[in-house]
């Protein structure tokens, strides 16, 4: 069934990233992530927590193109008789 909820509490959030408790807090205290106030409690949107995650989403590594430019990188060794 469709998730139905608006809006998740810090540990509700924590558990859906994967993240704990404290980050998530600390983050949305600095605006990080997307947060409401709502007397005590803190909440953040799934857009909020989606639109977080995707913005430090890295690309995945092609494995052939890291290793061309390992070895582009890399310094001809010298050779040298004994």
């Amino acid at each position: 069934m469709e998730n139905l909820r608006t809006a998740y509490s810090i540990k509700e959030a924590a558990l859906s990233a994967g993240l704990s408790e404290r980050n998530v807090h600390q983050l949305a205290l600095q605006g990080a992530i997307a947060s409401v106030k709502i007397g005590r409690r803190r909440l953040i949107t799934p857009q909020a927590l989606h639109a977080f995650l995707s913005k430090h989403t890295q690309p995945a590594i092609d494995p052939a193109k890291l290793a061309r430019e390992i070895l582009a990188n890399e310094k001809p060794k010298k050779v040298t008789k004994a």
